[in-house]
């Protein structure tokens, strides 16, 4: 009976704080399951809740409700470690807020950051507030990493705005949106920023197609889009 009473109280208050502060509510629940879970994922849908990327500026090391926007945190960006999402929190928080991809590369040089770090949080999304296209950020890279490296000693007695005028100067290349949906997958679990079936939008339309979401709640024949992303053949005993 004990039991009964306690799983009765804490039902009532996880009820109370849903219908009440369901942006803080759902953003805790993500902060311990994943983000693919589906009945989250319906949920969240049903009370108009989006999932948002990651971003250099605003996310913190947990899920952030921002005006039914659920802010997808550092601590979730694959191959981040946490001691970078630290670092990355603690600089923002003691200097401001980064202005731009190069400041972000200058201001973390003594926190450990690889080019591999980097290219995991372009990957995400995470500096797509600058308006580069993450295709262009992940070839200047290296070259803004090898910059910063180089010159650090050179340009410690600069002003910021003086740093500035010396920054390498970043060519700009197009999106390809099937790497960047890819690399987004890879690192997120999940894609926020398109689908790969967005340019069969048109085709999906007038063939009526009804999402994977929705099959559970109908009986009749419908169709569905789906891209093939791997075949794999195997052989029966009788080489069939």
């Amino acid at each position: 009976k004990s039991h009964s009473v306690a799983y009765s109280i804490i039902s009532y208050q996880m009820a109370y704080l849903k219908a009440n502060y369901p942006g803080e509510f759902y953003a805790t629940l993500l902060d311990f399951n994943s983000l693919l879970d589906n009945k989250f994922s319906n949920e969240l849908k049903l009370l108009k809740f989006k999932l948002i990327l990651p971003s250099i500026n605003k996310s913190s090391l947990y899920f952030s409700n921002e005006e039914r926007n659920l802010r997808i945190p550092l601590s979730s960006i694959k191959g981040l470690p946490f001691n970078i999402c630290e670092a990355i929190l603690h600089e923002r928080t003691s200097e401001g807020n980064f202005t731009d991809f190069i400041d972000f590369v200058s201001r973390m040089k003594d926190y450990k950051l690889t080019l591999a770090h980097v290219i995991t949080l372009i990957n995400s999304g995470a500096f797509d507030e600058f308006n580069q296209t993450r295709n262009t950020l992940r070839k200047a890279a290296p070259i803004v990493l090898q910059y910063i490296e180089e010159t650090s000693s050179q340009t410690s007695l600069l002003s910021k705005e003086e740093e500035k005028l010396l920054y390498p100067a970043i060519s700009i290349y197009e999106e390809d949106e099937k790497i960047k949906l890819e690399k987004e997958l890879e690192v997120l679990g999940v894609l926020l920023s398109g689908s790969f079936l967005d340019k069969y939008r048109t085709d999906l339309n007038r063939y009526q197609t009804t999402h994977v979401s929705n099959l559970a709640s109908t009986h009749n024949q419908v169709n569905i889009g789906v891209i093939i992303s791997n075949i794999k053949i195997v052989q029966t005993r009788k080489k069939d």
